[in-house]
């Protein structure tokens, strides 16, 4: 799993970019093996004029050339990879529930594996 960090207009901290790897790590734990690319943007969306304006867009890329894509807005930086980190984790778990089911099926229909008696 390829982890690409990207944050244009905030400045750089070696703490947020290992809270964004052990969020990710944390996230795919589990699929990691069919996880290619995770690209992270983390922006400052309101600049000098304050409030919840930390955006996290997390762009997940699966060895099976499917992409899922969430985004979460908050006050902090932390907060806002963490919320996007579990986002993404649901939607990608959903995405592999699918597929499984979708292969599943079509086995079912061709009526799975013939056993031929000799």
């Amino acid at each position: 799993m390829q982890v690409l960090i990207h944050h244009p207009n905030l400045p750089t901290s070696p703490a947020l970019v290992s809270h964004t790897e052990s969020a990710l790590l944390r996230a795919f734990s589990r699929v990691a093996d069919r996880v290619a690319q995770v690209a992270v943007s983390i922006t400052d969306v309101n600049g000098l004029r304050g409030g919840p304006d930390k955006r996290c867009v997390l762009r997940v890329t699966l060895t099976s050339g499917e992409m899922a894509q969430v985004r979460h807005t908050s006050d902090c930086a932390y907060a806002a990879v963490h919320r996007a980190a579990d986002r993404i984790r649901r939607v990608v778990h959903e995405k592999l529930k699918r597929r499984r089911q979708v292969r599943r099926r079509s086995v079912q229909r061709r009526g799975g594996p013939h056993e031929i008696a000799i």
